[in-house]
């Protein structure tokens, strides 16, 4: 039995330059759940019968693209891929096919009349002197760039993100993969049992799995986040009773933005149908949130040090709350600190060895954290320098209810480097 995949791509070779435009960006949100030719050419090597192979691709595929042209409608093995895309598609009560129009064919109208899920044009600049289509040269590939990358993001993962939140009407769950990271072996990973993923890919170093590529800013970085996660919320209030399972597998300054905008966890409804998922090497911990605020109290166990500049307004704050401690973290900020030219009047080390395993010791570990870095400021113009190194749920708690009345700006540890760079500002 071959591999399933989310979605396949069909295209005319003849028509390889867009198919790769569009095939990046689809890569950059399905990752291995992505099938185009070039990309898995394994799969059609093992094959005895390339056109039995090639229907059986599709066949498997929840969802296809097409990039229809006319370079498509003469293709010999094109119309094997249609002709399944056609046949599955007779089958289905909805679509499950996106057909990018590259050159204006008409053709595809009359085919797929009432199938079609939703149509595109990309535009040419200019025409061949047999006005057969507009020669390489003559086509404006920034604009094609940007309109591929419209298709990919805001119509076709949005269009299925819409269906799958539909079907979960009469479900218990709806289930989130932040995923801005792969610290694990540099990999992406596709989670079929995820309705939905957020992945970083294409902002993150190949050879690293967690720094972001030189001409990515953090604010860029979130603002990409932001806008998928916004949208996604918003159109799940229309499900209101189903459970949101939000699996954390992301850089800590992502998380704590999350819990800010969207984590208010105080709420009667709404967030408070939340469950939290962190991941290691080993196992996934579920925090699970309810209606009931805790009593329990959080022993203080904050150490207060000089910091490098006595006249200075600001604080630092290193959270490291971990199964296992490190206890270089002090000096790793302090050198940090002194590199960068930041000057901060006192450090505050929030550090620990313990295992966070349930919902209601996060919030009261956040609720300690917050009151604490509060008492701690030294005035209205203080401004709170956060060096988080725990559990993304802990800091997506503490986002949540961390409504200083000052600025607070992260930091993200740089392992290979043992050091700090400076990321988001709330």
């Amino acid at each position: 039995m071959g591999k399933e995949y989310e979605i396949a791509l069909s295209y005319a070779h003849n028509d390889q330059k867009i198919a790769d435009l569009i095939g990046t960006q689809l890569e950059f949100i399905f990752s291995d759940g992505f099938f185009m030719d070039e990309l898995r050419p394994e799969e059609l090597s093992r094959a005895d019968l390339f056109r039995d192979k090639l229907k059986d691709i599709f066949r498997r595929s929840e969802y296809a693209v097409i990039l229809y042209s006319k370079n498509y409608s003469e293709g010999k093995f094109t119309s094997v891929e249609m002709e399944q895309i056609l046949e599955k598609e007779n089958m289905e009560e909805e679509s499950h096919c996106f057909i990018i129009n590259i050159d204006d064919c008409r053709e595809i109208d009359k085919q797929m009349k009432g199938l079609t899920y939703i149509v595109f044009h990309i535009d040419k600049t200019a025409q061949n002197h047999d006005g057969s289509g507009a020669a390489e040269q003559d086509i404006n590939w920034k604009k094609v760039r940007d309109k591929i990358y419209d298709i990919a993001h805001n119509r076709i993962k949005k269009a299925i993100m819409l269906q799958t939140a539909e079907k979960k009407k009469d479900q218990a769950e709806y289930l989130l993969r932040v995923q801005t990271m792969c610290p694990y072996g540099n990999k992406f990973l596709w989670d079929r049992d995820y309705d939905w993923n957020i992945l970083g890919k294409a902002f993150i170093n190949a050879d690293d799995g967690r720094c972001l590529t030189e001409d990515t800013s953090w604010q860029h970085f979130w603002q990409y986040i932001d806008d998928d996660f916004e949208w996604i919320k918003s159109n799940l209030n229309s499900v209101p009773d189903v459970r949101r399972r939000i699996y954390l597998n992301c850089h800590l300054s992502i998380a704590y933005k999350l819990g800010q905008m969207y984590g208010d966890l105080r709420q009667a409804s709404g967030n408070r149908n939340l469950v939290l998922v962190s991941s290691n090497r080993n196992k996934n911990i579920e925090f699970v949130f309810n209606q009931e605020a805790s009593e329990r109290k959080m022993e203080d166990f904050c150490r207060e040090y000089e910091g490098n500049c006595q006249d200075s307004a600001d604080l630092a704050c290193i959270i490291s709350i971990k199964p296992k401690e490190q206890g270089h973290v002090l000096e790793t900020v302090r050198q940090f600190l002194d590199q960068q030219g930041i000057g901060c009047c006192k450090i505050c080390l929030f550090q620990k060895e313990m295992i966070l395993e349930d919902a209601d010791m996060l919030e009261v570990m956040a609720a300690y954290l917050r009151e604490k870095m509060i008492a701690c400021r030294t005035g209205s113009s203080c401004r709170i320098h956060l060096f988080p190194d725990t559990t993304a749920p802990l800091i997506f708690v503490l986002g949540a209810r961390s409504v200083f009345p000052g600025t607070v700006q992260l930091y993200e540890y740089i392992q290979k480097k043992d050091t700090y760079m400076e990321s988001l500002t709330n």
